[in-house]
């Protein structure tokens, strides 16, 4: 199971603690790992990968890059939102 670590601080946030932060639940994944870092927010994630197929890189972004997300789940039902969203003009960056 993958893992996620993140804080908000009113001073600015720092990669080298993010980093401690998931370096400490590596447990959780040791697949892969990512870190973002903006103003007052950190947000970081650690990968288990039980899927090839997906990359499973985070954060996730939108296409504007105004929403961030680190997510520690599976969305089961991804194709029929995917469909839905795609006939609403929405654009995928994956083949999933």
């Amino acid at each position: 199971m993958s893992g996620i670590a993140g804080y908000y601080s009113n001073n600015k946030p720092t990669k080298k603690v993010l980093k401690a932060m998931t370096d400490r639940i590596e447990h959780r994944g040791k697949d892969g790992e990512g870190h973002y870092v903006e103003d007052n927010i950190a947000l970081g994630h650690r990968l288990l990968q039980t899927n090839k197929k997906v990359k499973g890189e985070q954060p996730l972004f939108n296409k504007d890059k105004d929403i961030i997300v680190v997510s520690d789940s599976v969305i089961n039902n991804y194709k029929e939102l995917k469909n839905e969203l795609i006939s609403k003009k929405h654009k995928f960056i994956t083949d999933l």
